[in-house]
């Protein structure tokens, strides 16, 4: 991997970009960009899906490698905990395989497969990935048409929930327990799960119902009424649904709830075009195609972290008071980070 990455100290001398309100800092330089198809955070733990699997540790800048990799495609999802990666692969042209794999070292196992274009499906069947700590949470979906053909020749399109899960995999044995119902989107936050689910059986509409399930006490709580969002963040009481809207521009829907108070949803925001999301309470932080940017939840106030050199961007996330996101570019990618606004 050495030949791979350079790794710069994370206590090193920062590069400022042009039009920072604060100071990025270079964290790892990543060559041959065109290979690199994911990447993941979570805590120290920063994974790269390229023509194989790494895992650095940002406190030592230590990799090491968990497994081959074989996809044709980019901005794949995936999650890190420990040593430990899910990534999805798809290889192929017009018709394409997709696999979910798990790895950690000496060890890996093949967790779905299927075609793409799923045509035979409404939605998914991929449900997301997510990660925080030791828990590592993925969701199948399988929305099946009653009939697929009448469906692509009349637009008679009527799918039901057939199966699928939220599941549950433990690091370095990679073993599954299910723990609720479909999801379209996951995400963790410690000891707890936000899942978008579906009723197993039920008419799919693409509507799903955003609960929390605490992984300790088994307590499950449902926030808001069912939505379209496709896309989930978590933090402390802070849940977070994102949905795109495409018409004459596209637009990033963003739903945010506080779960500690009894109304349904706190707010709504709205961004142009593609926006990747989480949440760091009490801010939220959006990256586009031009600037990774805070929203204070308290006043609304907007400011901008960092101004992007790269149209092409994986992230954010958050460690330490700090947010991470890549850059990629032509020949090399970069992982930088920023000081998260003051609270």
């Amino acid at each position: 991997m050495a030949a791979l990455v350079a790794v710069a100290s994370s206590g090193g001398a920062s590069r400022t970009l042009a039009g920072d309100t604060t100071r990025s800092q270079l964290v790892l330089s990543i060559p041959g960009s065109r290979y690199l198809h994911a990447a993941a955070q979570n805590g120290p733990y920063f994974a790269v899906v390229t023509k194989s699997v790494h895992i650095a540790d940002l406190r030592t800048g230590k990799w090491i490698r968990v497994a081959t990799a074989r996809t044709s495609y980019d901005h794949h999802p995936a999650a890190v905990a420990g040593s430990t990666v899910i990534w999805l692969e798809e290889v192929g042209g017009m018709s394409r395989k997709a696999r979910l794999h798990a790895a950690t070292p000496g060890r890996r196992k093949r967790l779905a497969r299927w075609f793409e274009p799923a045509t035979e499906f409404a939605d998914g069947p991929f449900g997301g990935v997510a990660a925080s700590g030791r828990n590592l949470v993925y969701s199948l979906l399988l929305a099946r048409y009653d009939d697929a053909d009448a469906c692509i020749d009349d637009g008679k399109c009527r799918a039901h929930v057939r199966g699928g899960g939220t599941m549950l995999l433990s690091p370095r044995s990679l073993t599954e327990r299910r723990i609720l119902s479909p999801a379209r989107s996951v995400a963790v936050d410690g000891d707890r799960v936000a899942a978008a689910i579906v009723r197993p059986g039920s008419l799919y509409t693409g509507r799903a119902q955003i609960v929390v399930l605490n992984l300790v006490t088994g307590a499950l709580r449902f926030v808001g009424a069912t939505t379209f969002d496709d896309q989930l963040a978590l933090d402390r009481n802070l849940v977070v649904g994102t949905r795109l809207r495409v018409g004459t521009t596209v637009r990033t829907f963003v739903d945010v709830w506080d779960i500690a108070l009894r109304r349904t949803r706190v707010k709504t925001y709205r961004f142009r075009g593609h926006a990747s999301v989480t949440v760091a309470a009490p801010h939220l932080l959006v990256l586009d195609a031009n600037n990774l940017f805070a929203v204070d939840l308290r006043n609304d106030r907007r400011s901008v972290i960092s101004r992007s050199r790269s149209f092409d961007t994986f992230g954010p996330w958050v460690w330490r008071k700090r947010v991470y996101w890549v850059e990629r570019f032509d020949d090399f990618s970069e992982l930088r980070s920023a000081p998260l606004p003051s609270s």
